[in-house]
């Protein structure tokens, strides 16, 4: 009887152990899976901040091709008047 006593008790502890060892680690899953998500919620951040980026800086290129192009176009009006310019004078 003193042995079955004793058994159980050493039952009961070992199953305690089990219990607190598994209690921890569910608080680490739980720390690792709450850590997890708040990356990703930040890493989603970073790629709206990516995206605005991005989106900014497409835009910024856009116009400065436009701008060079109606530079280009405006300049080569230019030389067409300057050119008819001198073929009036020339003429005279």
């Amino acid at each position: 009887m003193f042995l079955q006593k004793s058994g159980s008790g050493s039952k009961a502890a070992h199953f305690l152990y089990k219990f607190k060892v598994l209690s921890a680690l569910q608080r680490e899953y739980e720390d690792i899976i709450q850590n997890a998500k708040q990356n990703l919620h930040d890493l989603n951040l970073d790629q709206e901040q990516f995206h605005e980026e991005e989106s900014h800086y497409l835009q910024r290129h856009l116009l400065l091709v436009e701008r060079k192009e109606i530079t280009t176009a405006f300049h080569q009006v230019l030389v067409d008047i300057d050119v008819r310019l001198l073929e009036l004078e020339s003429e005279r």
